[in-house]
């Protein structure tokens, strides 16, 4: 969840119950409308966010390395 801090939009979430981690984000249209391109660049910066953290989260699961160590890492 530290990771959470540092986006501009969307956010992760823990279920505490079964474990699952999510990526929510969301689309301010505002007056407008939802459009093809538009929804791509969600989908864009969707995956972009799953590339640049899920080593990381995976790697805090399977080996216990701390949150920060791999914030840390991803940042430099």
């Amino acid at each position: 969840m530290r990771i959470n801090s540092g986006l501009p939009i969307g956010n992760f979430e823990f279920d505490f119950e079964d474990g699952e981690i999510k990526f929510k984000t969301y689309v301010d249209v505002g007056m407008g409308e939802l459009d093809y391109s538009l929804i791509q660049q969600v989908i864009e910066g969707n995956v972009y966010v799953m590339d640049t953290y899920f080593s990381g989260i995976k790697e805090i699961l399977e080996k216990d390395t701390s949150p920060e160590k791999i914030l840390a890492r991803i940042e430099d």
